[in-house]
């Protein structure tokens, strides 16, 4: 990861807090870093922030779907049984200790294609205006045939709409990909190990940017997308919905899951 990916991370927030977070990064005491005191650092320290959604998974049971009431906001998900479920951190994972897999198998009793294993997270309110920082831990298996997408749409979006303003694919090749459109295709993401995903929207009434960028060990690169057409076509921005598409399938996994706006 470098330099200049961490200063990314820390536009807009206080001086203090980037070197702060840039000393825990680069002190690998550890193989894998202790990810959630960093990430609380990074997001809530130094700035006046709203949290309208944050889901980490400790309040849920293991092998259960995860609860509709999170700790912030609420959260639904569709999928055969067992493919969206709370389980223990991966190896090398941890903390925190708990994680959201999503898994979909080739098909159900080798008859009938696997359904999409979906989750949203639906924030308290769509304020419409402001400057927005979504986050999330991801952890990608060594598999050859598993895609991850993360998708923003309006509040409480249902799961039969898949069209958002914007969506991420985290490719098999582990490179990440906006819209579907090769042309945007950047950056790098490691197998096996954790990795942290972070977009900044800013909207306003004439534009809306988003700003993504990848932090952890093994990781490059960060893009920006102009999203305020799709925006304004679709609506204020309301959730977060992270799944496996077609015609992939496997496995990956997802912990503290956050989105703030500024104050």
């Amino acid at each position: 990861m470098s330099d200049q990916n961490l200063e990314s991370l820390g536009a807009g927030i206080c001086p203090i807090v980037i070197i702060k977070a840039h000393r825990a990064v680069v002190v690998k005491v550890r193989r894998v870093l202790f990810w959630a005191p960093l990430l609380a650092l990074v997001l809530t320290t130094g700035c006046k922030q709203t949290t309208l959604f944050e889901s980490n998974f400790e309040a849920n049971t293991v092998n259960q779907p995860p609860s509709a009431a999170q700790k912030v906001g609420t959260a639904s998900i569709v999928g055969d049984p067992g493919s969206v479920v709370v389980v223990t951190a991966p190896a090398d994972a941890a903390p925190p200790t708990k994680w959201l897999r999503l898994r979909r198998a080739t098909t159900v009793g080798d008859t009938t294609p696997a359904d999409l294993p979906m989750f949203q997270g639906n924030m308290t309110q769509a304020p419409g205006n402001g400057k927005y920082t979504f986050s999330t831990l991801m952890y990608m298996p060594l598999e050859t045939n598993n895609v991850a997408s993360i998708q923003f749409g309006t509040q409480n979006q249902p799961f039969g709409v898949f069209v958002g303003f914007f969506h991420l694919d985290f490719l098999k090749d582990n490179r990440m990909r906006i819209d579907d459109d090769e042309r945007t295709i950047f950056g790098k993401f490691p197998r096996n190990q954790p990795f942290m995903v972070q977009v900044t929207l800013d909207v306003t009434n004439t534009s809306a940017k988003a700003h993504i960028i990848l932090v952890g060990a093994g990781t490059e690169g960060q893009a920006d997308r102009d999203v305020f057409g799709a925006l304004r076509l679709r609506g204020n921005f309301g959730s977060v919905r992270i799944f496996m598409g077609n015609p992939f399938t496997g496995e990956f996994n997802v912990a503290n899951v956050l989105v703030t706006r500024n104050n």
